[in-house]
């Protein structure tokens, strides 16, 4: 018989987890590509996108545009950067439709593996791109995983010339938009197969999980050289989202690096999200739409 695996956990709330379906789940999970295809079914061809940068394309699947059926307002969302941003819309897109209807369009333009201020030879048509393609728009959210010379050992001058990079890219995004909201780095795993791998093995051979997470003092003290650039980047309409922060609110000063309802790992490699590590930035996310939607009035 199939039956499933019923174990009794001993965190939070006390509740029995299924599992087999976790098993099943993670060891899918470590498989699924979300990456060769668009975040989403109704993110659709951008024609106008394509024509505003100038016929440019890089990657179709990081190209694309969602207009909310029930949409009442008139304000355009622009997200950018890497797969980060490809991944981050999956989670904006609902939070888009059941909050705001005043945002009536949220446009995708990323390139895998591109970074502003870590040039790449490939990256530079995409970065061109981007410049012709911020014409405008109330929000542009720059959301990417991290940067080498962001990370990189800071002097405490005011020369550094990544944080001066980052000034410049960021100044260019603030000039054309309204507001721009930053995604700051979050805290990851740092497994030697990734975390839904991880987890699959963990649980098929009853090894414990309770082990797979981090300090959020530690994180901050690893990001420690970022944080103190990112402090340094003084921009009136430039957000900064606190994603560590939503990312480890489950339990003080602890980053859970899967969820432990239902044992699914929070990233799939030890980077990129889940459905279920996104949803632990939805309402941060939400927070942060509702602030920017209401300084637009």
């Amino acid at each position: 018989l199939n039956v499933p695996i019923l174990i009794s956990t001993a965190f939070e709330g006390q509740c029995s987890v299924d599992v087999a379906a976790a098993i099943k789940w993670n060891e899918q999970e470590s498989h699924t590509k979300y990456y060769n295809k668009r975040p989403f079914k109704k993110c659709v061809n951008d024609p106008e996108g394509a024509q505003m940068r100038g016929g440019y394309s890089g990657k179709k699947e990081y190209e694309c545009i969602f207009k909310p059926k029930n949409a009442t307002g008139t304000i355009k969302i622009l997200v950018i950067c890497n797969s980060i941003a490809h991944r981050a819309t999956k989670i904006l897109k609902p939070i888009i439709e059941q909050n705001f209807p005043q945002i009536s369009l949220m446009r995708l333009y990323a390139m895998s593996a591109c970074q502003p201020v870590d040039p790449v030879k490939k990256c530079r048509p995409y970065f061109d791109g981007v410049q012709k393609l911020v014409l405008k728009p109330d929000v542009t959210f720059f959301i990417s995983d991290n940067s080498k010379r962001l990370m990189a050992p800071f002097l405490n001058g005011t020369d550094d010339a990544a944080t001066t990079d980052l000034t410049v890219f960021l100044q260019s995004l603030a000039n054309s938009s309204r507001f721009v909201v930053v995604d700051e780095f979050y805290p990851r795993p740092s497994t030697s197969a990734g975390m839904t791998t991880s987890t699959h093995k963990r649980l098929l051979r009853k090894q414990s999980t309770t082990d797979l997470k981090g300090t959020y003092e530690s994180f901050r003290e690893r990001y420690s050289n970022y944080f103190a650039r990112l402090d340094r980047v003084h921009i009136p309409n430039v957000i900064r989202h606190n994603t560590g922060a939503a990312i480890c609110a489950e339990e003080k000063g602890w980053c859970w690096w899967y969820n432990r309802k239902n044992l699914h790992a929070y990233f799939t490699d030890n980077l990129h999200f889940t459905m279920d590590g996104l949803e632990l930035l939805q309402d941060s996310y939400t927070n942060v739409l509702k602030n920017v939607v209401e300084k637009i009035g």
